[in-house]
């Protein structure tokens, strides 16, 4: 084994030395159209739920419901979302994830990834000499790989292993 080797479902990112928030890359895919974008993802471990700006919906075309009004310190969210993201790096390890809709104002983020992500996988921070590094490893019995396989059986695989990890927190029966 080399001396550096990272495995592939883990995402590592050097955050510097003035951190005031926690800011990486995250791709984030409409499973129907194929579309997909990297946008900025704010790592939120006081959020519950994870969101996405309303800009970022209509560019990818994804269908947002109006079952959802919530209020948090990034504004209101008046539906939600389904989506596919992708960890930062090679892409490899995408799951679906239910998305708080935020609404578009000065300074908001794209994404916010919140516990429902974070807790599908192993989230550190860590102090080195150029400062912090974050660290996600992502639990590979949650996340799918998708480099291997045929697409539309990737995206039904992902579809159950959504509704699995629904099932496991108790969000449906």
């Amino acid at each position: 084994m080399e001396k550096n080797y990272i495995p592939d479902n883990v995402f590592q990112y050097r955050l510097g030395k003035d951190v005031s928030k926690i800011e990486t890359p995250l791709k984030v895919y409409n499973m129907g159209t194929q579309q997909s974008k990297v946008v900025d993802a704010v790592w939120d471990t006081g959020a519950t739920c994870s969101a996405v700006s309303r800009r970022i919906v209509k560019a990818l075309g994804l269908i947002e419901d109006g079952v959802s009004v919530k209020t948090g310190i990034a504004g209101t969210c008046a539906g939600t979302t389904t989506l596919c993201f992708a960890l930062p790096g090679n892409g490899r390890y995408s799951a679906l994830v239910d998305a708080d809709v935020l609404d578009d104002f000065p300074g908001a983020p794209d994404f916010i990834v919140g516990l429902d992500i974070i807790t599908l996988g192993d989230f550190r921070l860590s102090l080195d000499k150029g400062g912090v590094v974050m660290t996600f490893v992502a639990d590979t019995t949650l996340f799918m790989d998708m480099l291997h396989g045929d697409p539309a059986e990737t995206q039904s695989r992902l579809a159950k292993q959504w509704q699995r990890v629904k099932r496991i927190r108790g969000y449906m029966k």
